[in-house]
């Protein structure tokens, strides 16, 4: 199953290759934290704001005014109590008021709650959810209205899971640590210190007390030494 994060992570990756910018660029100007897209591989949920903000600066459509409105329609057409709602879904009875009050859930959290009403509204109520979602202020006309904005970023994400010439790219991290890119590259740590301090190496990144390698960037250094690796050809005997 897709999840919003790991859509999430796909999109991020694909703008970065799509724009050209760096993934430390990208944090800073995006959440004004460079170490963001580092950690996008950590396994730990965004957050709700975190994740609309990402979103507003890709050019893209945000999700949490549409789970919000998605959250309201379900009280509405089903008369569930929200202390309910909440204790049911996420173990909180306070949950649909905190998201009242500005809260900010995990994506995890978003979308448990999406599959709990899903599995406790009937057709017809599904039906009714969907047209209030469909005609609320501020619905995206091109989106499917069931309900919008967080389907249509779990199908990308669902997509670009086949229809990639690279596959299994939702878990690929776009920066690796030392170890990590000495093990792509088929070296050792060690031999990248020395190539650091030398000068020889790929390029790096220092965030804070950490080094951080592109994988893009690996993988232009290790086609470079390929092509240099390349022998000479001879020229034909006369």
């Amino acid at each position: 199953m897709t999840t919003l994060d790991a859509s999430l992570r796909h999109a991020v990756l694909s703008f970065l290759k799509r724009s050209g910018m760096s993934g430390l660029q990208f944090g800073e100007l995006a959440l004004g934290n460079p170490d963001f897209v580092l950690g996008l591989d950590r396994r730990r949920s965004l957050s709700l704001d975190a994740a609309d903000r990402v979103l507003r600066f890709m050019g893209a459509a945000p999700i949490g005014p549409m789970f919000r409105r998605e959250v309201e329609a379900f009280l509405q057409v089903t008369g569930t109590d929200r202390a309910d709602l909440g204790l049911k879904a996420t173990g909180d009875s306070a949950f649909v008021d905190k998201i009242r009050g500005g809260g900010s859930p995990r994506l995890s959290t978003v979308q448990r709650v999406r599959a709990w009403m899903r599995r406790t509204t009937s057709e017809e109520e599904s039906d009714a959810i969907a047209r209030i979602l469909a005609g609320s202020e501020g619905a995206a006309a091109a989106l499917s209205p069931d309900p919008a904005a967080l389907d249509a970023l779990v199908e990308q994400g669902s997509r670009a899971a086949t229809d990639d010439a690279r596959p299994a790219t939702f878990d690929e991290p776009a920066f690796l640590t030392t170890r990590q890119a000495a093990a792509f590259l088929s070296l050792s740590p060690r031999t990248l210190d020395r190539y650091r301090v030398g000068g020889k190496g790929p390029p790096f990144h220092r965030l804070g007390n950490r080094i951080a390698y592109a994988r893009a960037d690996l993988e232009e250094w290790a086609a470079r030494k390929r092509r240099g690796r390349r022998p000479a050809r001879r020229s034909p005997e006369r």
